[in-house]
């Protein structure tokens, strides 16, 4: 294969980014990779950096400058490299990124989405250059695609690619018999993740339920109102905030059961790594959380804001020990069935091969 460019925003901590560097890791088995980044980030990932440097092959390229001379830049990676393929991630970079490399010659534009919904401006940036501009539109979840469609994006030119969690664990054996059950959740402190409904729901619980803690891992602006949430709730003697923690695989391990509250979501990266680690999952239905989560198979979905659904499911599994272990190894299980790296990589060449 030819050269291949990947554009993205940052090389920050972000679900998009680490998918990005993914795909670089996986494309470098076959062609050089030159993975470009059009802002610096004061906190570049750990993950996404190591990804990068894993390979000899993967050039990194971080633009400087004015925006003018950021995309000069790009443009000059992409003719000097002689770039037949080109990925984009989220609004700026698919807009900005798909007028360069079209002015450039590069003959396959891929954009990309990454969530089930974004902003209005955004909306019409990513609008014209779908119909007008890219070869298609690659997103990662299929309630995403189908948004989309409806919104006027060209059918045709559109595909869903899912993320894919790399390095899947081995089936855990989780004890049936703990002294406290850990209800665990995580993700960014944004009203995305109706950390309120958590909060209610543990509350209910707690009232029926004399040994269970809640961990709530995650960062963001809704911090301070979390914890006043949890004040107000009274669950304070049995919640634990661990505020950015560096051992997440460690705290989801020791877990028994994973709840997501989402309103909306694309593929759920925080779901898939509760899944790697053999928890059975309570979440809301929403973005592909439908594709991730089969219901009595590995865990149950609900309405969002449904309370009293999401708090009758986790007292199903703390009652039926034996079903939550099985309901975890399952969500092991069809991770590897449906998420693996090989499968990623596998949907990528395919969608290069075959235009």
């Amino acid at each position: 294969m030819k050269d291949i460019a990947i554009f993205t925003s940052t090389l920050g901590s972000g679900g998009a980014e680490k998918q990005a560097a993914l795909l670089a890791f996986t494309l470098s088995r076959h062609s050089n990779v030159h993975f470009i980044a059009l802002h610096d980030s004061k906190e570049k990932s750990c993950v996404v950096t190591e990804i990068l440097n894993s390979k000899p092959n993967i050039k990194v390229y971080i633009l400087t400058g004015s925006l003018p001379q950021k995309l000069e830049s790009y443009a000059r990676i992409l003719r000097s490299n002689h770039i037949f393929c080109a990925f984009n991630y989220l609004t700026a970079c698919d807009f900005w990124g798909s007028i360069v490399e079209r002015f450039c010659g590069v003959k396959q534009i891929f954009n990309g989405i990454r969530n089930s919904k974004i902003s209005g401006y955004k909306n019409l940036l990513e609008l014209f250059s779908h119909n007008f501009i890219a070869t298609k539109t690659i997103f990662n979840c299929y309630s995403g695609e189908l948004q989309f469609k409806k919104m006027g994006f060209n059918p045709k030119k559109c595909i869903t690619i899912p993320n894919c969690y790399p390095e899947i664990a081995d089936v855990i054996n989780k004890s049936s018999d703990r002294k406290a059950l850990h209800i665990i959740t995580v993700g960014r402190f944004h009203p995305q993740k109706d950390y309120e409904t958590a909060i209610k729901v543990v509350s209910l619980l707690k009232s029926h339920n004399a040994n269970i803690i809640f961990d709530i891992c995650g960062y963001g602006k809704l911090e301070g109102q979390i914890k006043q949430w949890i004040k107000n709730y009274n669950i304070e003697d049995i919640t634990h905030l661990y505020i950015k923690p560096n051992n997440i695989p460690v705290l989801l391990q020791n877990a028994d059961i994973y709840l997501s509250t989402s309103l909306y979501e694309g593929t759920s990266n925080s779901i898939m790594e509760a899944m790697n680690w053999c928890l059975p999952i309570i979440a809301t239905n929403v973005g592909d959380n439908e594709y991730l989560i089969k219901e009595g198979t590995n865990g149950f979905l609900s309405p969002i804001k449904d309370v009293a659904t999401l708090t009758k499911s986790i007292q199903y599994l703390i009652d039926n020990p034996q079903e939550r272990i099985t309901m975890g190894k399952n969500s092991n299980n069809l991770l590897k069935q449906n998420y693996s790296l090989d499968l990623f990589e596998e949907r990528y060449l395919k969608l290069i091969h075959t235009l």
